[in-house]
């Protein structure tokens, strides 16, 4: 897991169809990479940096002794978590929605041409 101490960072995933989207943006005070190091999972996105940028690593260990100190924060990074994931599925099903919407446009500009409407 990473800390975000200066810069800006934008989140990627990619679409079924390979395509790179962004979902997201990390400010300064902000973390990353939490789904994998906390929950096993294999990471859902990918992060760069829009600007220079001065990260932090959080390792297991740091994170197992700060929630055993202050587990509160267990539940918020959890909220946390949450949120981003549905803001990714959010951020796809919109995009699929466009890629729908412009798919029906393009197809019905060629019936048209192709029946003399």
């Amino acid at each position: 897991m990473f800390l975000l101490m200066e810069g800006l960072l934008m989140v990627l995933t990619d679409t079924e169809t390979g395509e790179w989207v962004r979902v997201d943006r990390i400010r300064p005070g902000e973390f990353f990479g939490e789904m994998s190091l906390l929950t096993g999972e294999t990471r859902s996105a990918t992060v760069r940096a829009i600007t220079g940028a001065v990260v932090f690593e959080v390792t297991a260990e740091s994170m197992t002794a700060l929630f055993g100190k202050r587990p509160e924060l267990v539940e918020s990074v959890s909220q946390i978590m949450a949120e981003r994931r549905l803001r990714q599925r959010a951020t796809l099903t919109e995009l699929d929605a466009q890629r729908r919407t412009n798919l029906a446009a393009q197809l019905l500009r060629k019936m048209k041409r192709f029946l003399g409407a």
